[in-house]
């Protein structure tokens, strides 16, 4: 039972973990990166940032990623993650050049998950399209590309922590128990991460 318990935790900490690591304020959680995004002087928090050319349907374009990736300094490139939600994902999987194939295709056997050769990690918390699929609206930041491993520090300042309380309910033939873990997240080496604004 208490291993189900902890497995649960550990699962719903994560997900915790992950929002505040997109969309936290910083105020007792960890500062999120859209957060630092969305600050104005200076621009993007000192992150690279790259308006979207499609300003009238606000509209995900291949051109957009390709300029997003190369914003920022070059040596952050080869080793830069995207990250975008799941529905963003699936707007770049419909990616076709002029002859209509896709753009994001199998090499072998192997779906690669990988976009201009730059590996792709789903995160949930990230924006999703606000108006008629697949448009945006302006002032979103539906991507983020760059080296997150430099650009942003996460912290584990206490581990999982984990108790099974017999005794405070025992009288109500009730098992109490008590997980508790600290994190701290911000973004430290800003050139190190690019975003892309809808305009």
């Amino acid at each position: 039972m208490e291993s189900y318990i902890l497995k649960r935790l550990t699962r719903q900490f994560a997900q915790k973990e992950g929002t505040a690591f997109i969309s936290g304020n910083g105020v007792a959680r960890p500062e999120g990166i859209l957060t630092v995004a969305a600050i104005t002087s200076p621009v993007a928090g000192g992150m690279n940032q790259f308006v979207g050319t499609d300003t009238t349907n606000h509209k995900l374009l291949p051109s957009d990623l390709i300029s997003l990736m190369h914003v920022g300094k070059s040596g952050y490139r080869a080793t830069g993650t995207w990250l975008m939600s799941n529905s963003t994902i699936g707007i770049c999987r419909l990616f076709a050049d002029t002859t209509t194939r896709p753009i994001w295709t199998m090499f072998g056997d192997v779906f690669s998950e990988t976009l201009f050769g730059r590996p792709i990690v789903e995160m949930p918390d990230m924006p999703n399209q606000a108006g008629t699929f697949p448009a945006f609206t302006a002032g979103q930041f539906p991507v983020i590309f760059g080296d997150i491993g430099q650009g942003y520090q996460i912290v584990d300042r206490v581990g999982l922590t984990f108790q099974t309380l017999k005794e405070l309910f025992a009288i109500q033939n009730q098992v109490a128990f008590l997980a508790r873990q600290r994190v701290g997240g911000k973004v430290v080496l800003p050139e190190a991460i690019s975003v892309l604004k809808m305009g």
